[in-house]
């Protein structure tokens, strides 16, 4: 029964930890676009490939931050309907 606990207990702290990752690679490309804007609102870079480096980058960050926050938050609701 201690082992059956302890596995429920870990199962939803992972789940909420994928969560939470995704939130946290997406609020910090947001911080880093935000304060690239100049004052015109545009993104300024000093270098051409600057520019395409880290748009790739930032795309592929954004594209494995919403796949961490669709995968855990349907593990944790899964979780959740199973446990009912």
């Amino acid at each position: 029964m201690y082992n059956f606990l302890n596995h429920i207990k870990s199962s939803k702290l992972y789940c909420s930890l994928i969560t939470i990752m995704g939130l946290a690679v997406r609020y910090y490309i947001g911080k880093r676009r935000f304060y690239r804007r100049g004052a015109g609102g545009l993104q300024q870079y000093s270098i051409y490939w600057v520019a395409i480096v880290s748009t790739i980058i930032e795309w592929i960050g954004q594209l494995i931050a919403y796949i961490l926050i669709i995968s855990g938050t349907a593990l944790l609701l899964a979780w959740f309907y199973k446990n009912e």
